[in-house]
């Protein structure tokens, strides 16, 4: 009897540990720095083609722009492509790139900005991604610390405080919401979500399912234990919608009908719990962060509309 809860006892502690291995390395895949083929493994954007945002970086490198260096709160390197205006600035953007993407991917947004307002460019490699250091990335969490002291130091460079617009897509959308739902800045005038998630949890169950066809119980909820244990936050602490509620900037949520990497349903969720003033703007043609490359002349009008009638507009206290 003593023999037979002995090999009980071992299975389950053998269980467990193939459990927390399986989880850990969940956890690497997911937030590590290292090389991440395998996200094409998932139907939802395998067939995707996303070449055209490396088109525009010939435009990008052709308007010189500065390289600009920040050290974070936890010492990492952090870059970023600065365009300063030729005019007078009316505003400060703030570029923020999805998940495996980078600074320079967001050339096709920053000549959108370029071509339409006079305002100061300022496009992120986020931590883990691009010339920026990192052996981790934050999923929008730690990252939104780095935006905020990116737009301190961008205050400084200049000598003086700018309205910021706040533009992310995908992982930089959720970043962008984090960031206006945690104590956000004074200076954040506007926020423009595109494709992001709002909740991390149902991001990673979908994608699980999609990429290794495991069960995400308990696989996920162990991963975000990881997650806590080593970046000192919870998938549950980086959901954006956690805080959609404590966002006072004016918000456009942008999302395509065509998303299931990122379901566009997630759009809808963080429309509704917002209380600031917002707006939802739905594709129907766009699979995951296309909606702008699929839709250009209406995706800049509603933008330049939302920005020109909230930009001044005071946040309540």
């Amino acid at each position: 009897m003593q023999d037979f809860q002995l090999t009980i006892t071992l299975i389950i502690i053998l269980f467990a540990l193939i459990l927390l291995g399986l989880s850990y390395l969940f956890f690497q895949l997911g937030f590590s720095n290292m090389k991440k083929k395998w996200i094409r493994r998932s139907k939802d954007i395998k067939t995707v083609d996303y070449s055209i945002f490396k088109t525009f970086e010939p435009w990008l490198f052709q308007q010189k722009p500065q390289d600009l260096w920040i050290t974070s709160r936890d010492n990492l390197k952090l870059h970023a492509y600065y365009l300063p205006c030729d005019k007078a600035p009316k505003a400060l953007v703030i570029l923020h790139h999805g998940y495996t993407s980078q600074g320079k991917n967001m050339a096709i947004f920053a000549k959108l900005y370029r071509d339409n307002m006079d305002v100061d460019i300022l496009s992120l490699d986020m931590r883990a991604h691009g010339q920026s250091a990192g052996r981790y990335l934050g999923f929008g969490y730690l990252e939104k610390e780095d935006t905020r002291q990116w737009i301190q130091t961008m205050k400084e460079i200049r000598g003086h405080t700018l309205p910021v617009i706040l533009h992310g897509i995908s992982l930089g959308g959720s970043t962008v919401l984090s960031l206006a739902g945690h104590d956000c800045p004074d200076d954040v005038k506007i926020v423009i979500s595109d494709s992001g998630f709002s909740n991390l949890n149902q991001q990673f169950k979908r994608q699980f399912k999609e990429i290794f066809h495991l069960p995400s119980f308990p696989l996920i909820s162990l991963g975000s234990v990881w997650c806590k244990t080593i970046l000192g936050f919870s998938f549950e602490d980086a959901s954006p919608i956690q805080n959609a509620a404590q966002i006072t900037v004016p918000t456009l949520i942008i999302h395509g009908l065509k998303d299931m990497f990122v379901p566009y349903l997630m759009s809808n969720d963080l429309y509704q719990a917002l209380k600031c003033k917002k707006q939802l703007i739905q594709y129907e043609n766009a699979v995951h962060a296309l909606t702008y490359p699929l839709n250009q002349e209406d995706y800049k009008t509603q933008v330049l509309s939302f920005i020109n009638e909230n930009l001044y507009e005071e946040k309540p206290h």
